[in-house]
């Protein structure tokens, strides 16, 4: 079958259904996308702004832009959120590479680092030597400890630190999206053995046919078990040794056989270079993996609902969420850390801030904030959204 053939026909006979489902010109809405898919129309870099002692924000974006990590040596820990309101998950020059569906582990980072470079770098030799390590080569696991090492000698740069959230993505990265991968076959950008195709063949081979059949399948909810076989026996054959379809939880309904859903695990270094987005799941693993003692609490919906959580929170917490990366976004597809430090200090990192975010904001050590602090919580508030399944996120609680 050829696979313009194919196209066209899919295209004629889902047609009709397509047209009625298009919004109205009343009810256009951002379209969804993969957690931690997030990225601002532009990628050009901006500077990043300071602020005063009233404004204790720092890392404003003042434009639809991307804004990068700053560069060089981090000479001052004295207020790790001048650090940090310097580091976004973006690096500082070059090409951006994964850095658009890393904020769940920049986020953690960040929480981290927002205790002081002895947390940041106890987080970055756990990931190093945990359970989730063996994603990493020998040298990638070497380059995150020598980045703690550098961490306690007061040596490290922001490059460092850019690198270490890109390796700590590889690491945590173990669930990828089945549909995509099973996509990257079919539409041939997967060679069997697991290289990468430079051009596009017009013909489907049986094993593509035979994975666009069962993808259906596993889009209208009726995979089977003995089809899961199927498709990772197909799947192996183009990501390797290693690749494993399974029955997964919702992590919204831990142990609900009608909320679970078949996901792939593909080899680790596919996965280092897989760039689907990090689910609550993984999230909660790489916190596990960095040592963060952790917890999860669901999250409210309301203008008041991360105040309410910072209130909660003892010193030293953080939570992470899942919230949506705009104002008008209608997916909770990116990952910011509202917390306080040891002393108390309230906080909020979002390490991909869009047009008029901060990248970093600290508060007060009380149970009331200022109303500066408490406005940017607002804002942050807003844009909590519903999983397509109907679900709140859930916010894991870390400890490091």
């Amino acid at each position: 079958m050829k696979i313009s053939n194919l196209i066209s026909s899919v295209v004629q006979t889902f047609k009709p259904l397509l047209t009625a489902l298009q919004p109205s010109s009343s009810d256009a809405a951002s379209p969804s996308r993969a957690v931690d898919a997030y990225q601002p129309a532009s990628r050009a870099p901006l500077s990043l702004h300071g602020a005063s002692h009233e404004t204790s924000g720092l890392g404003l974006n003042g434009s639809s832009g991307t804004l990068r990590t700053a560069t060089g040596r981090i000479s001052d820990w004295s207020n790790p959120a001048a650090v940090v309101g310097r580091l976004t998950q973006n690096p500082s020059r070059g090409a951006l590479a994964d850095s658009a569906v890393r904020c769940g582990p920049s986020a953690l980072l960040g929480s981290a680092l927002m205790q002081g470079p002895q947390a940041g770098a106890r987080f970055l030799d756990a990931a190093a030597t945990g359970p989730l390590s063996a994603r990493l080569t020998a040298p990638e696991r070497r380059e995150l400890q020598a980045t703690a090492t550098h961490l306690r000698a007061g040596t490290c740069t922001y490059e460092e630190l850019s690198r270490a959230q890109s390796l700590l993505y590889r690491a945590g990265n173990t669930q990828n999206d089945l549909s995509g991968a099973m996509r990257e076959v079919i539409d041939g950008h997967v060679l069997p053995g697991g290289a990468r195709a430079t051009t596009t063949p017009d013909e489907m081979t049986p094993d593509q046919e035979r994975l666009f059949e069962l993808r259906q399948h596993l889009t209208a909810g009726t995979m089977t078990p003995a089809q899961a076989a199927e498709t990772q026996a197909i799947l192996s054959r183009y990501y390797g040794a290693g690749t494993r379809v399974e029955l997964v939880d919702d992590p919204s309904h831990p142990g609900v056989d009608a909320r679970r859903s078949y996901s792939v695990t593909l080899p680790a270094r596919e996965g280092a270079s897989e760039l689907s987005g990090f689910s609550d799941t993984e999230l909660r693993g790489l916190a596990s993996a960095g040592g963060g003692g952790q917890r999860h609490v669901p999250v409210a919906s309301g203008g008041d609902a991360l105040s309410t959580m910072v209130r909660g929170l003892a010193p030293g917490e953080s939570a992470t969420v899942r919230v949506a990366g705009t104002d008008a976004g209608t997916a909770a597809d990116h990952f910011v850390t509202v917390g306080r430090r040891a002393d108390g200090t309230a906080f909020f990192y979002n390490s991909d801030p869009g047009n008029g975010d901060y990248t970093a904001y600290s508060g007060s050590a009380g149970p009331t904030q200022p109303a500066d602090f408490e406005a940017q919580l607002r804002r942050l508030s807003g844009r909590i959204r519903r999983d397509s399944d109907g679900d709140m996120p859930e916010a894991t609680i870390s400890r490091f």
